[in-house]
């Protein structure tokens, strides 16, 4: 079994919303964002087309599969996921965080546009605008910039190994976590603890591919990239 054990710090709020939509630390929002990322590195592996179906198969090795099948077809994961703790975030109100307003046309009262909260468009659903100021929704905690908790993985598939680690140093660089994070929320930094070799690769060019091709996908698979190079 492999191990590896990491500091998971976020640079910015994260919107981990538990059952009752309170925010809190949580394995499944991390182990689907390991998943995206496994993507991007498998189809850097393959010669393009890539087969759907030949990488759902080896996704569902790794990180299993539920199925209604009687003969079988439910498999349990070859990667472990465990974090420090499950608590609660600490951010409890957006009061201060966000001062700069700015006109946004779809946002009116009494038929005339207003000055709103600049964050408010990139984090419409969990925030939301009162007294011409950004709030949170809920007044549950959301997870706050600078909070961290400890995060291990194990994988009991040494062949998965490499493109596991590539996944891995992806989601160092580029990921994102919980609700709203293609806008930005939920940036995070993991740190290598203990014996976990230090992140010290590079960005794939197999794991880019002309925007206008990637938005011909019908699920993300690389990253986007022009003659300048990768657009992240």
């Amino acid at each position: 079994m492999l191990s590896y054990h990491y500091r998971l710090h976020c640079t910015t709020p994260a919107f981990l919303g538990n059952a009752e939509q309170s925010g809190q630390w949580r394995t499944p929002p991390i182990k689907a964002l390991l998943r995206q990322w496994w993507r991007v590195a498998y189809v850097a592996d393959q010669t393009r087309p890539v087969s759907v179906d030949a990488m759902r198969a080896a996704e569902g090795r790794l990180f299993g599969t539920a199925s209604d099948d009687r003969e079988g077809g439910s498999s349990k994961s070859l990667v472990r996921i465990r974090l420090e703790d499950w608590g609660a975030g600490k951010l409890t109100n957006w009061q201060e965080l966000d001062l700069h307003k700015v006109a946004h046309p779809e946002f009116k009262r009494q038929g005339k546009v207003v000055p709103i909260g600049a964050q408010l468009y990139l984090g419409y659903g969990p925030l939301d605008s009162q007294g011409g100021g950004t709030v949170l929704k809920k007044a549950n905690a959301a997870i706050q910039a600078n909070q961290s908790t400890e995060l291990r993985l194990a994988c009991l598939d040494n062949l998965e190994a490499p493109r596991l680690r590539h996944a891995l140093w992806l989601i160092q660089q580029y990921g994102t976590l919980g609700g709203r994070s293609r806008n930005g929320w939920g940036s995070l930094v993991l740190t290598p603890v203990e014996q976990t070799p230090a992140f010290d690769a590079q960005l794939d060019p197999r794991a880019c591919m002309p925007w206008r091709d990637a938005l011909q996908a019908d699920w993300p698979r690389a990253i986007g990239s022009d003659e300048q190079g990768p657009l992240i």
